[in-house]
């Protein structure tokens, strides 16, 4: 009779827990921006496997020029920086063999000066290969539109590419969105952009929730999102400070065959996120 009543303790108390976490999971839906318990669980275990597997040797064919503290004390400039300044960067890799050139910075507005527009816009166009970045913008009123370069800039620029970074619920930036639409025309992500240019391959293709094709390969999403394989916390790909590339202060070989990256890392600018190494 008590073993009984045992069991049927055990089975009441098995059915409340259950039920509890039925309700915590059915709040969790009704409420996106709350963590689950099985969320949580999940980040933190793919989080500790790629710190175990430890930090990587990053790709040799990409280097970073780094809008840095360093090179805003150098210069004295406010952000935005001048275009003829960003042309004089742009030169010096071209000089130096870059193959691709990817410059993370708007250029959706006029510059102050009219010639540095024309002169980075110049300077883009000697380059190899470039891509630059467009945004898909929602306004206060709920009306989307597509952000572009200013057109002296699009016959330089080789491609264009959306940048967003995509946070998880705890914050965490783990995967980019492959790609938006818009005007039913599908925008993919601008590492797209560059790693097709620097294999010289048609431009992605194709994409739906679950992949899309580059370079003849299936590349798998997860709900348009493309999980990103870190190699290591910041500073894992050489980095080499804006300022100092104008000076001359690398030797061209840094740079010679490369995808170079062109984009800000002070911390001044907001442009920094937390990653599972971070």
């Amino acid at each position: 009779m008590k073993t009984k009543k045992k069991r049927i303790s055990r089975q009441l108390i098995l059915l409340i827990v259950t039920t509890f976490l039925l309700t915590v999971l059915e709040i969790g839906s009704v409420f996106p921006a709350l963590i689950t318990p099985l969320e949580r669980l999940d980040f933190a275990a793919r989080d500790a496997a790629m710190r175990l597997r430890g930090v990587q040797t990053p790709d040799e064919n990409i280097v970073i020029v780094a809008i840095d503290d360093f090179s805003f004390n150098w210069t004295g400039y406010q952000w935005p920086w001048p275009r003829a300044y960003l042309a004089e960067i742009v030169t010096w890799l071209n000089d130096s063999g870059a193959k691709v050139i990817g410059l993370d910075i708007f250029l959706f507005e006029q510059d102050p000066d009219p010639k540095g527009d024309e002169a980075l816009a110049s300077a883009l166009a000697q380059s190899p290969s470039t891509v630059n970045v467009i945004q898909k913008y929602t306004d206060q009123q709920g009306v989307t539109s597509l952000r572009l370069p200013l057109p002296v800039y699009r016959d330089a620029l080789d491609g264009l590419g959306t940048t967003p970074i995509l946070l998880d619920d705890d914050a965490i930036a783990r995967s980019i969105l492959a790609y938006e639409n818009y005007l039913e025309e599908d925008y993919f992500n601008w590492a797209f952009a560059l790693a097709r240019l620097y294999q010289n391959t048609p431009p992605p293709s194709g994409a739906t929730a679950n992949d899309f094709v580059l370079n003849g390969e299936n590349i798998p999403l997860r709900n348009s999102q493309f999980l990103v394989d870190f190699r290591g916390p910041a500073g894992t790909y050489p980095t080499y400070s804006a300022a100092r590339v104008v000076l001359g202060d690398y030797p061209p070989d840094a740079f010679k065959d490369k995808i170079v990256l062109i984009g800000a890392t002070s911390v001044t600018l907001q442009d920094i996120y937390p990653t599972p190494f971070s």
